[in-house]
């Protein structure tokens, strides 16, 4: 959260079992990569999604999907989004 912005709001939602992606030594390479492009996309649009699936390398199945979404509110500026 932020303490400068009171509309800065975090959200999780888990569906099924939760893994610990901790194991997975892709995860966090992906899930960087994919934040990243995220916000790259946020800066030429004010709203965007991203999606990742990570798969462990020892494992052919199971994987730890990722859904995110963004939206900048219109009275805000671009550099503030």
């Amino acid at each position: 959260s932020s303490s400068s912005d009171p509309r800065t709001a975090v959200s999780g939602l888990f569906c099924g079992v939760r893994s610990n992606s901790s194991t997975d030594p892709n995860y966090i390479p992906t899930f960087v990569e994919d934040m990243q492009s995220l916000s790259l996309k946020l800066t030429t649009r004010r709203f965007a999604t991203q999606s990742m699936n990570s798969t462990p390398s020892n494992s052919k199945t199971n994987s730890t999907s990722v859904f995110a979404l963004v939206q900048c509110h219109k009275d805000l500026s671009p550099s503030d989004c």
